[in-house]
């Protein structure tokens, strides 16, 4: 029997409850007024879903940060490695 009487959306936020929150299958059931078999089985059907969602996500918000910061600087005008090479001496072949 599939459960076509919840959408995907719902399901995720209601085990997001058990996966990440530290809700019991059946504290997370009764606040969303399912079952705990069925609870129990969303679980263990989309937990994996649910975790991989949350990994991308977190790499993808850190890709931004990192951007941000990029643009940061550029737009201090801090250009660090052009100070830091300027008053290195040149590699020996560069030098002939």
């Amino acid at each position: 029997m599939r459960d076509n009487s919840h959408s995907l959306e719902f399901k995720l936020k209601a085990i997001a409850m058990v996966v990440y929150n530290d809700y019991s299958i059946s504290a997370a059931a009764d606040k969303h007024l399912v079952s705990n078999f069925k609870m129990y089985s969303w679980v263990k059907k989309y937990a994996p879903m649910l975790k991989e969602m949350n990994k991308k996500s977190h790499l993808r918000l850190k890709a931004e940060d990192s951007l941000k910061d990029v643009q940061l600087i550029k737009a201090s005008g801090d250009d660090s490695d052009s100070k830091a090479t300027a008053n290195h001496p040149k590699p020996l072949r560069q030098r002939l």
